[in-house]
Parts: structure tokens; C-alpha cells; sequence
């Protein structure tokens, strides 16, 4: 059995390392510009013309408290909406 030589060893890692950059750049270009290439690609950004609009209110519907007291026993309050 042939021992390898340093040379070849070196050899082996360097058109290894080539090959993996090459791979890593054409995943990477296969990434960008796949959906560049499709029909329908694109970034599609659509501003309603209402852009001063306020938020809806929020309304808490059931008010939810779980924790711990000073004995560490669980504690859970449930509270129905206020009617007004």
C-alpha cells in the first residue's frame, strides 16, 4: 500500500477548496437569480393611497392572569369584558 505523498495531500486540498468556492458561488447566483428568471418574479410593494389612517382600537375581550404568589402557588384570574 502507497503512502501518499505531502504533495499530492496539498494538491487534493487546494482543487478542493476551488471546488467548493465554485459550488458555494453558483448556490448563491442560483439563489438570486432564480427568481429573477421566473415570469411572474419580482417584488411587488402596493401602497394604499390611505396611508394616514388610524389603527382600530383594541379591545381586551378576557382579561388572562396566570403566576405565582409568595408560596409559589400557581395563581389564574379570568375576568369577563366590561359591559358599559
Amino acid at each position: 500500500m502507497r503512502i501518499p505523498s505531502i504533495a499530492s495531500y496539498t494538491r487534493f486540498v487546494k482543487s478542493t477548496k476551488m471546488l467548493l468556492g465554485i459550488f458555494i458561488v453558483a448556490l448563491i447566483s442560483l439563489i438570486v437569480f432564480y427568481p429573477i428568471m421566473q415570469k411572474n418574479a419580482g417584488l411587488r410593494i402596493a401602497l394604499n393611497g390611505n396611508e394616514k389612517a388610524k389603527p382600530a382600537p383594541t379591545k381586551m375581550l378576557i382579561a388572562n392572569f396566570h403566576g405565582l404568589d409568595e408560596k409559589n402557588q400557581p395563581i389564574r384570574s379570568v375576568r369577563k369584558p366590561l359591559r358599559r
